[in-house]
């Protein structure tokens, strides 16, 4: 026999958003990019889901439920400000001229994965738990607000903890509990990321991390071997990073400015034997077949056989302005590499297009020394 459970009332509701409000306030800063509205989209999210509070058959469902009101919400905001709504799914916007984008990105993206992991558990065990741990109240605070003992709230959070820990070594968000060092991670193991390469645009990346190395590819594999970043930073470049995504925003940070240099000074080092290194700009057949241009930085140390490869696609991503619009749309694809002339100058063309092609990021740099001529950021259409 199916019991169909009572919709929850307006007076219900009212009590329960109390405690959904700042939740709601950071989803709407990160859907529309935008804090100073947050508040203002929070309220009529709260206010729609007053209105339609009889609508809401499961109580258990109603911080997904919330989501989903506060995303029409910001939908409409963005439909009248002419913006397109920020995906949530690989990372959130951050306005230009911050000084650690990546730390900031990091605490959102921990932020992001609590709230869908509570979103999971039952109203009663979730509320207790924000109530201890977000709240900070005590047991008796607890006990008082729910009409139980502290006995009672000391059994619920007990049981609430058991609960987020099984939903975090889960299949569904293990691999992110995994990167924040939440669970155990399984070393050696390449494990999916929520992260689409920004190569091809459709597959997803996957990270391998074993002690101080890390790599990221594409799966599927859009360039040689599909790698994006290999190497064993240093620990003090990362920090206290643990999203595969802040990793590697910081990562390639540092990359720019090692073949920046490489650039400028025309010239390098060999990583594993310290000898002078020549600069090649010229890549390998094979890296040249798959993206359509021989541009880019090979180094091949000719004491020890160290190889260090950057095409002209990596280099162009590595830039802060690359960075920044990937960021703001975290599904894009680059722009075949093409040779065109600049006021009579040879000129490489690369850059990056959001997947729904509204907006693109244009980079042009000498054919032969690399050195910027011009760029043109993220261009609303």
């Amino acid at each position: 026999m199916n019991i169909e459970t009572p919709p929850l009332h307006q007076h219900q509701l009212a009590a329960t958003c109390v405690r959904e409000r700042p939740r709601l306030v950071r989803l709407c800063a990160l859907l529309t990019g935008h804090a100073e509205v947050a508040e203002d989209l929070a309220q009529e999210t709260l206010l729609e889901a007053w209105r339609g509070a009889d609508t809401l058959r499961d109580p258990a469902r109603l911080s997904p439920w919330l989501s989903g009101i506060a995303r029409n919400v910001c939908r409409r905001w963005a439909q009248r400000q002419g913006k397109p709504l920020i995906d949530l799914d690989d990372a959130a916007e951050f306005p230009d001229g911050r000084d650690d984008v990546e730390i900031e990105l990091e605490r959102d993206e921990l932020a992001i994965l609590l709230d869908r992991a509570l979103g999971l558990l039952p109203a009663t065990t979730r509320d207790v738990l924000i109530a201890r741990f977000i709240e900070e109240c005590s047991h008796a605070e607890i006990a008082g607000r729910l009409g139980l003992s502290e006995g009672a709230v000391t059994v619920r959070v007990h049981r609430g903890k058991l609960a987020l820990r099984r939903l975090l070594v889960g299949p569904e968000l293990r691999a992110e509990a995994e990167a924040f060092g939440i669970v155990a991670a399984d070393e050696e193991a390449w494990r999916q990321t929520r992260i689409t390469c920004p190569f091809c645009g459709r597959h997803p990346l996957l990270m391998w991390q074993h002690g101080g190395e890390l790599r990221y590819r594409c799966a599927g594999e859009c360039i040689p071997d599909g790698t994006i970043v290999g190497g064993a930073p240093a620990p003090a470049a990362i920090g206290s990073l643990r999203s595969p995504k802040s990793i590697l925003m910081r990562q390639l940070g540092d990359l720019h400015a090692q073949y920046g240099r490489v650039v400028i000074e025309r010239e390098s080092c060999c990583e594993t034997c310290g000898h002078s290194l020549p600069v090649d700009h010229s890549l390998p057949g094979d890296w040249a077949e798959l993206i359509g241009s021989d541009r880019g930085i090979h180094l091949r140390c000719p004491t020890c056989g160290a190889v260090n490869t950057a095409t002209m696609w990596h280099l162009t991503l590595d830039r802060p302005e690359a960075r920044r619009f990937w960021q703001r749309h975290p599904r894009m694809r680059a722009l075949p590499v093409a040779e065109i002339e600049v006021l009579d100058r040879p000129a490489l063309h690369s850059g990056f297009v959001s997947r729904d092609g509204t907006a693109r990021l244009d980079v042009i740099v000498d054919r032969d020394t690399y050195d910027v001529l011009r760029i043109d950021g993220a261009i609303e259409r």
